[in-house]
């Protein structure tokens, strides 16, 4: 009997070694899946010195697996520090909520005051994180002809949902010196990387978008 739904598993390639990740993948098979999702934490892209994302990547096309890759930052996906690489985490960049307190998110597996979204430095650091997958993913396209047809790239947004505290706002969009509170925050920073994957060089086969 065939499923009526396509069974899809949420496959961290980050979480094994590449040298096991074909055997994970061929367990999935015989169990029927066809579509993987992958986290893609920000350090992990940064630290992958095994070349971890394109043999996932690959190991996949092999099977005629498709992929869907949710790049971060994303809260609790169980990596360090969400996967923010530690220089966006410096005290000074803090987002400061009412009375000057740094929104705190207690998410496994461990605790992190989060940057605020307006640091030039934030936006910089994110928006060429940005550019590194969209270079990383044209770079494996061109290694392995074929590999990316089955794949799928998005945005997240639940991790801009951590800034928004409505009850605190006392009719005012943004309250903080920093500018994190409220919704508008979350909904203008949205903004910015639409626009930037707004630009044409993101609008291939498979572009980017945001979720």
């Amino acid at each position: 009997m065939k499923a009526a739904f396509p069974i899809q598993v949420l496959v961290n390639y980050w979480e094994d070694r590449p040298s096991k990740m074909g055997e994970r993948l061929d367990e999935l098979l015989r169990g029927g899946v066809h579509h993987v999702a992958s986290f893609v934490p920000w350090k992990a892209v940064e630290a992958d010195i095994s070349h971890g994302l394109a043999k996932f990547l690959l190991a996949a096309k092999e099977r005629s697996i498709s992929v869907s890759l949710i790049l971060s930052p994303e809260v609790g996906v169980h990596y360090p520090n969400s996967g923010l690489p530690n220089d966006v985490l410096k005290p000074e960049i803090r987002a400061r909520g009412p009375g000057g307190k740094p929104y705190i998110v207690g998410l496994a597996p461990n605790a992190i005051a989060l940057p605020s979204l307006f640091a030039p430095e934030f936006v910089k650091r994110y928006q060429n994180f940005l550019a590194r997958m969209d270079h990383l993913l044209h770079e494996i396209a061109r290694a392995s002809p074929g590999v990316m047809d089955r794949v799928s790239v998005a945005l997240t947004g639940s991790f801009w949902k951590y800034y928004r505290e409505a009850s605190t706002l006392g009719g005012r969009a943004f309250a903080s010196a920093t500018g994190d509170t409220g919704p508008a925050a979350a909904v203008a920073y949205r903004q910015e990387v639409s626009r930037y994957f707004g630009h044409k060089e993101f609008s291939g086969k498979n572009a980017a978008a945001a979720n």
